[in-house]
């Protein structure tokens, strides 16, 4: 028997201490800690909550804002930085599922950035990682594309969650990838304001307005609790952009339209009433046996929908900016520099790398340098030792390559028994031609014995005249009667003829 869970959700409609992670973070783990004494299991905080929103993006020409970007990126957070370890210790404390917004940054480069979100669970652990998968419009001037590993639904005990960052609930394949692995309950995290033109004149974003439509269709077409997190406009925003930009954006800040937070149903129906100017904490009650008798009308991704018609494929491996090959070390501790010769050249490093980027290691034993795989350094004194050596290592290097082509290409190494039966095949057909002449050569021994043994008798003979067989046959005497033949009479020297 399935179990539907019930349960008190939150909605942080608050606003961060703007760039100012530290107190950010003392401020998202109060409003935690509020949230679960009111009874809540899930709580939602905004888009880039940590350690706050770059609307100055849309305030002012991007030449007039890189001490803003520069504090933003001084201020950015580490996916396993200190920041995000307190608010996983808070969630375990209180027992609550964490949803919040961050920008993101990275050891790679100081001046990239993602807008990501996390997701965490009751007992603190990483439950899901997402960054948004395309900045919006002037975002884009402060964060990079994101790839596809979050976008996934996390099973919970509170049900399968899902979750995406503003304008990423306008996708239509983004929100169905989740909708496909069973979501019931989505957040969606938003902006406390998003300017598109001045406030004096029309057409301007009404945020609210999107954040409604939005959220509502995806509630109906997916049959799902769509739980919305908008931040607020407070005195350290205004401040901020004051300070550094003038009174101008200021004022477009102040008067453009604002977002909203608010809880819907599977049917799209708000759960109250939604908070906007103020800041608050929005508490909503919500049962997941809801979610099922919508799905007889309209379901997308079982029952109402063609796949023999459509076919929706999602990345979600993680893209990372190089593959990078480790030093590998000799028998005495040293590091080595890995081998970029022809070894590597048959271990595919080089080629068109597909994926995500890996970090390989190259172990001594895979090089071509004999200090490395850990082989004596002595060297040979003798020539012919050292021929031998050479040829040896030329003929282990042959197999080597062809083993380990055959290891990487399934069509070679399908081949590889064809490839065997012929060889042995051919080397069969010598032998079998190696006998033949030597039986041709040698048909009169086989058909007089007598000859034969004349034949031996006279080799006899010719060894005692000479001390070389392989001398001149013009400085050998001719042994009257001789009946060598084939390679006998060569090896003697004789010139008679069998008749």
């Amino acid at each position: 028997m399935i179990h539907y869970p019930a349960y008190k959700v939150a909605a942080a409609h608050v606003a961060p201490v703007f760039l100012d992670t530290d107190r950010s973070v003392d401020k998202a783990c109060s409003v935690i800690q509020e949230a679960a004494g009111h009874g809540a299991r899930l709580i939602a905080f905004p888009e880039a909550f940590l350690p706050g929103f770059p609307v100055w993006a849309g305030l002012a020409a991007p030449i007039r804002t890189h001490e803003l970007f520069k504090k933003l990126a001084a201020s950015a957070v580490a996916i396993d930085g200190p920041e995000l370890a307190r608010i996983r210790q808070t969630a375990r404390r209180k027992g609550i599922c964490v949803s919040i917004g961050f920008t993101e940054g990275t050891t790679t480069s100081v001046g990239c950035l993602w807008n990501s979100n996390v997701l965490i669970g009751a007992d603190g652990t990483l439950l899901n990682h997402h960054r948004k998968l395309v900045p919006t419009w002037y975002e884009k001037l402060i964060w990079a594309n994101g790839d596809g590993r979050g976008l996934r639904v996390s099973g919970t005990e509170l049900g399968r969650i899902g979750m995406l960052i503003c304008g990423e609930n306008t996708n239509p394949l983004a929100r169905f990838a989740l909708m496909a692995e069973g979501e019931q309950v989505h957040i969606s995290s938003y902006p406390p304001v998003w300017p598109t033109r001045p406030p004096e004149g029309r057409g301007n974003y009404d945020l609210a307005q999107a954040i409604r439509i939005r959220a509502g269709a995806h509630a109906f077409e997916a049959k799902v609790f769509n739980l919305v997190a908008s931040s607020c406009v407070d005195h350290t925003l205004r401040q901020a952009v004051e300070t550094t930009l003038g009174r101008e954006p200021l004022r477009i800040l102040e008067q453009s339209p604002r977002g909203i937070s608010v809880v819907l149903d599977p049917t799209g129906t708000p759960l109250g009433e939604a908070l906007g100017r103020d800041e608050g904490i929005l508490y909503a009650e919500i049962d997941l046996a809801q979610n099922v008798e919508p799905k007889q009308f309209h379901d997308v991704v079982g029952s109402y929908n063609r796949f023999d018609i459509f076919t929706l494929s999602v990345d979600r491996s993680p893209r990372r900016p190089a593959t990078f090959i480790d030093e590998a070390q000799d028998s005495a501790g040293s590091k080595i520099p890995p081998d970029y010769g022809s070894a590597n050249r048959h271990r595919g490093i080089g080629s068109k790398m597909l994926g995500p980027a890996r970090r390989l290691r190259v172990s001594a034993s895979q090089t071509d340098d004999p200090l490395r795989a850990g082989q004596p350094r002595s060297r040979p004194t003798d020539v012919a030792d050292r021929g031998e050596r050479q040829w040896k290592s030329s003929l282990a290097a042959w197999f080597g390559r062809l083993f380990g082509d055959l290891d990487r290409d399934p069509c070679a190494l399908a081949a590889a028994p064809l490839v065997a039966v012929y060889l042995v095949t051919v080397l069969l057909a010598l032998l079998l031609f190696w006998l033949c002449q030597a039986l041709s050569e040698n048909d009169q021994w086989l058909s007089d014995p007598r000859a034969g043994k004349d034949a031996r008798a006279g080799a006899a003979h010719i060894t005692r005249q000479s001390a070389s067989p392989f001398s001149s046959s013009s400085t050998r005497p001719m042994t009257p009667g001789c009946r060598c033949t084939g390679s006998l009479r060569r090896l003697s020297g004789c010139s008679s003829t069998i008749f």
